[in-house]
């Protein structure tokens, strides 16, 4: 008998054993398990804050957007006032050019009595007209002798011819003569108006005066 409960014992403390660690076991497992769904159930949660905070600042960044484009609408809208106001302004200022060069042709045509006046005072006829100058020198009274040729009311030719009887007054003359065309020729019957011509000023004096007669012998 005895030795029969010792086997009996035995069994029982090895069943207990095995209970105790299979308890263990499964303690451990469960531990682990738990410990398992914590971590998930962390990460869930962080990946959802992460997302949150992701969606977020997107949503910030979309509302800073809209926050600016009407300010940006604003300049563009602003440029473009600018723009028309400029093409207004060129507008107008070309609307009055106009207008003023209207008037203006408007008041010429109204005056045709002046511009027949104008340019019948400036036409002359061609051909070579011949005058007497005079002028009075320290020496005592001089002349000169002037000729041009006439073309489309421009001086095409001039000669001067000398008949001062002082040989100071005769000496001026001669160099009047040598420089005179280059003052006259090519250039308008009306614009000539010397005062000196190779140093001689007194025999311009002469040539000015014949000039005038020139003028109104060739006046059509």
């Amino acid at each position: 008998m005895p030795k029969n409960n010792t086997t009996k014992n035995q069994l029982e403390n090895e069943t207990s054993n095995k209970n105790s660690k299979q308890l263990i076991i499964f303690g451990s497992l469960g531990l682990v398990l738990i410990i398992s769904i914590g971590v998930i159930a962390v990460a869930t949660f962080n990946s959802k804050d992460e997302q949150n905070d992701t969606s977020k600042t997107e949503q910030n960044s979309l509302e800073s957007k809209d926050s600016l484009s009407p300010n940006s609408s604003m300049e563009d809208e602003s440029e473009e006032n600018e723009s028309e106001e400029n093409e207004s302004s060129e507008n107008s200022s070309g609307g009055t050019g106009s207008q003023t060069e209207l008037n203006i042709e408007i008041k010429n045509d109204a005056n045709p009595e002046n511009k027949e006046g104008e340019s019948s005072s400036n036409n002359f006829k061609d051909g070579t007209f011949s005058s007497t100058g005079n002028y009075q020198s320290p020496g005592g009274d001089e002349s000169v002798e002037v000729s041009v040729n006439i073309e489309n009311n421009k001086i095409q030719s001039v000669t001067t011819s000398s008949n001062a009887a002082n040989s100071t007054s005769k000496r001026y003359q001669e160099l009047f003569k040598e420089g005179v065309s280059g003052e006259v020729v090519g250039k308008e019957l009306n614009e000539i108006d010397l005062s000196k011509v190779n140093g001689s000023s007194l025999t311009a004096i002469g040539f000015n005066a014949a000039i005038e007669n020139i003028k109104n012998q060739a006046k059509n």
